[in-house]
This record gives structure tokens, C-alpha cells and sequence, in this order.
């Protein structure tokens, strides 16, 4: 498989589109989940589904000339709804769900992997220094970490730093040292609502030296299943 990425101003791969439109054309149902169908051409690919077909020995199903359905899942209107024979406004994942428990599958279990940098700043003071430590997405700085809740930031007693509490993003900390020696800090990273796993606890070293460099820490969390024990669309 050959993976490509698109700006939003490149045009589709023709060989792609092509095949695309004639599988939707085939298509007894197009499922539509979770787009707003408003990006050209990709929003009238599923619209070739509701279309009269041509008679093809390749169609060995029912009528031949009757025309496909179209099914939109999304939570806001769609300007192709009216074409729809069926839409659905709710949450993807949880129609996909009363969809897997009708048809007796089961789903299995998500394991996600996430990273985070850790890195810290100074400034210098005559006993000691300064320093802001910083916890962030390390796919994209500016990025949210939806999926971290809260980071408790501890130091050894003897350093006299107090420990922080972190909830609010972007998760930071400044404080200030007595001494230029290193600093171990322990940092507890507490999952979001959905991860099945007790928070993480790792160490960090922080040294006037070493600022800047920072360092990634990566987690394996496995995301909490709904109760599929309810099954009524």
C-alpha cells in the first residue's frame, strides 16, 4: 500500500478517484461517516451510489438498473442529506458500536500510543536559578494533549521546591532553586477519562546545563470499551 499526503490544494490521485467513483457506482449502500461532504469532488463520490445503473454482468445482485442507497452519519446537517435514504445524526463511534453488536462482532481492544516531550528553561541567579518546566505534545508544541488529564510535578525534599499540581493546559511549572546542582524531578501523568491505566510515573533530570534539550517519554494506554451490552439503534 502507498501512502500519500495532500495539501488541501492538491488535486486527487486520478488513478485513485477513478477507482473510487466506480466502486461507489457499483455499490448496493454508501456509508458516509462523520464528513460535513463539502470538499470537491470527494463529496459527490458517494452520490454515484444513488444513481440508475447501467446493466453489467459484473452486477449479479437484485436489479440491475435499481439505484444504490446512501447513509450519512454525522452529528450536524450535511448539504447532501436530502439525497440520503437514511441519516443519522450522532457520534460516530457509538452508531459503529450498535452496528458491531447487531452483527455479533466484537470489538477489540484499542491500544493508542502517545508521546510527550519534557524539557525546561533558566536564567541564572547569583545562589541557584530560575526555571519553567514544560510538558507538551511531541508530535506539535502548540497541540492540546487531549488525552492527558492532569501532571503532578515533585522534587526531593531536601531541594525545598514545592510540588505542582498541573491541570490546566498547556502544563507548566516555574520555580526557583537554592543550588546549581542537577534536580530530579518525578512527574505522574494521569490519563484522561477513557485509558484504563493507573498514571504513569517517570524522572527527569533538571540542570542549568542541560536546558533546553529536554527529552520525550512514550505511553501505551489502551482505551476504554462503551457497554455494548444495549444494542437497540
Amino acid at each position: 500500500m502507498r501512502d500519500q499526503v495532500l495539501d488541501w490544494d492538491d488535486a486527487l490521485p486520478e488513478k485513485e478517484l477513478n477507482k473510487a467513483e466506480r466502486d461507489s457506482a457499483d455499490a448496493l449502500w454508501s456509508v458516509v461517516i462523520g464528513s460535513s461532504l463539502q470538499i470537491m469532488p470527494s463529496c459527490n463520490i458517494p452520490l454515484r451510489t444513488t444513481r440508475k445503473r447501467r446493466r453489467s454482468k459484473q452486477r449479479p445482485y437484485g436489479d440491475d438498473e435499481a439505484p444504490g442507497k446512501l447513509c450519512v452519519v454525522n452529528l450536524q446537517k450535511t448539504t447532501k442529506d436530502k439525497k440520503a435514504a437514511l441519516v443519522i445524526h450522532a457520534k460516530c463511534d457509538e452508531v459503529m458500536r450498535l452496528v458491531a453488536g447487531h452483527l455479533d462482532l466484537k470489538i477489540p481492544d484499542y491500544e493508542r500510543t502517545d508521546r510527550v516531550r519534557v524539557f525546561h528553561e533558566c536564567r541564572d541567579r547569583p545562589t541557584g536559578f530560575d526555571f519553567v518546566l514544560r510538558v507538551v505534545n511531541a508530535h506539535d508544541e502548540a497541540a492540546p494533549i487531549p488525552w492527558l488529564d492532569k501532571v503532578v510535578c515533585s522534587f526531593d525534599k531536601e531541594t525545598g521546591i514545592e510540588a505542582a499540581n498541573l491541570v490546566r493546559q498547556p502544563f507548566s511549572v516555574k520555580r526557583r532553586t537554592r543550588t546549581d546542582e542537577a534536580i530530579r524531578v518525578r512527574l505522574a501523568f494521569h490519563f484522561a477519562t477513557g485509558c484504563t491505566e493507573p498514571p504513569a510515573e517517570v524522572s527527569y533530570e533538571l540542570e542549568y546545563e542541560g536546558k533546553g534539550r529536554g527529552k520525550e517519554y512514550e505511553f501505551v494506554t489502551i482505551r476504554q470499551k462503551y457497554d455494548d451490552s444495549n444494542t437497540d439503534l
